[in-house]
C-alpha cells in the first residue's frame, strides 16, 4: 500500500503557503476580497496539523505577512468596518493562534522559551507596530469604551481616554481559535506576544513595549496624551490579570498553573515598572497628573500593590 499524502499536505509541501501569505498580506495590488480568499485558502492548509508542519509559520515570510493582513483591517473605519473586513480579521487572527500553538507545542515553558520558535515569535511580532497598535487599542476599546470613571463631587463622571493607538479590530461574532469570542482571541495573542517579549532578550522585544506603551509615538503626537493612554492601557493590564479575565487565561487549564507562577508575576513587572516610570516622570515635570490619579484609582492600583505586597 503506497500512502498519498492528501491534497492540503501537497500544496503545503509545494510552498503554497508562503504565496497565499504574501497576496493576503498586502504585498501585491490585489482587492480586499481576492486577499481575503487568499487567507482563506491559507487557513484551510493551517488548520490541519499535518498540513501546517510544511507551512512552516515560526520559520518563514508567512507569519509576517498574516499580521499585515490582520492589522490592514484596523487601517478601515470601524464604524463602517466591513462584514469582509471582520472575516479577515478573525481567520488572521485564528492562523496566528495555530502559530502559537506550534510554539508552544515545543514542550514545557523552559523549552520553548529557548526555542528558535519562540525568538522568531518574538522578532515578527515585535516589528508589527500597526498590528500591536490594533491589539493594545481592540483591548482599551473592548474594555472601556475609550473612557475612565472619575470620582467628583457631583458624582461619577467620566474621562475620554487619548485615542493614540489608532482603531481596534472588529471580528465576526461567535468563537474564534478556541475562545468564546474575537475579543478574548485577540487578548490573548497581545497577553502572549507581551509574555515572550518580557523574557526574551532581543531588539525586537524591545521595539513591542516601545510599541505597547506608545513610546514610538511620542515624536509624532502629543507626548502627555502617549503616556496617559500606556498607562490607562498599563493598569488596564493588571487589573485584568487580577480579576482572572478569560483573554489573559490559558486555553489548557493544565496550563493555568504556568500562567500563575511565572506568565502572570514577569507581565506584571514589566507593567509595574512602566507605571513607575511614567509617574515618576509626571513627578518631575511638575506634580501628578490627575488624569492619571483617575487612572489609578479607576483600576483600582493601590489594591493591587498591597495585595502583591502583602503575597508576591
Amino acid at each position: 500500500i503506497v500512502q498519498v499524502p492528501s491534497h492540503a499536505v501537497f500544496a503545503a509541501e509545494c510552498g503554497l503557503a508562503d504565496t497565499l501569505g504574501k497576496l493576503a498580506g498586502g504585498a501585491s495590488d490585489l482587492d480586499d476580497e481576492t486577499s481575503n480568499l487568499a487567507l482563506q485558502a491559507l487557513r484551510i492548509l493551517v488548520s490541519k496539523q499535518e498540513s501546517r508542519l510544511h507551512c512552516n509559520l515560526l520559520g518563514s515570510r508567512t507569519l509576517g505577512a498574516i499580521c499585515e493582513a490582520v492589522a490592514n483591517g484596523a487601517s478601515q473605519h470601524q464604524d463602517t468596518a466591513s462584514t469582509l473586513h471582520a472575516n479577515t480579521a478573525s481567520i488572521g487572527v485564528e492562523i496566528l493562534h495555530h502559530a502559537i500553538s506550534d510554539m508552544q507545542s515545543v514542550g514545557e515553558v523552559a523549552d520553548v522559551l529557548h526555542s528558535a520558535q519562540a525568538r522568531y515569535f518574538v522578532d515578527t511580532i515585535g516589528g508589527q507596530d500597526a498590528l500591536i497598535r490594533a491589539l493594545c487599542a481592540t483591548l482599551l476599546q473592548q474594555q472601556t469604551s475609550m473612557a475612565i470613571k472619575k470620582k467628583t463631587d457631583d458624582g461619577d463622571d467620566t474621562v475620554p481616554i487619548p485615542s493614540i493607538y489608532g482603531p481596534g479590530l472588529a471580528g465576526l461574532k461567535g468563537p474564534c481559535a478556541g475562545f468564546d469570542n474575537f475579543e478574548d482571541a485577540v487578548s490573548s495573542l497581545l497577553f502572549t506576544a507581551s509574555f515572550y517579549a518580557s523574557v526574551i532578550e532581543s531588539p525586537k522585544s524591545e521595539a513591542f513595549w516601545e510599541t505597547f506603551l506608545a513610546q514610538d509615538l511620542q515624536q509624532v503626537k502629543d507626548e502627555l496624551d502617549c503616556k496617559r493612554a500606556s498607562l490607562t492601557l498599563s493598569v488596564l493590564y493588571l487589573s485584568l490579570i487580577s480579576s482572572g479575565y478569560n483573554g489573559f487565561m490559558a486555553q489548557e487549564k493544565t496550563k493555568q498553573q504556568d500562567y500563575e507562577n511565572l506568565l502572570y508575576p514577569l507581565v506584571r513587572y514589566r507593567l509595574l515598572e512602566a507605571v513607575r516610570d511614567i509617574l515618576k516622570g509626571s513627578v518631575d515635570n511638575g506634580g501628578f497628573d490627575e488624569y492619571m490619579l483617575d487612572a489609578l484609582v479607576a483600576f483600582d492600583i493601590p489594591r493591587i500593590c498591597l495585595s502583591l505586597w502583602n503575597d508576591p
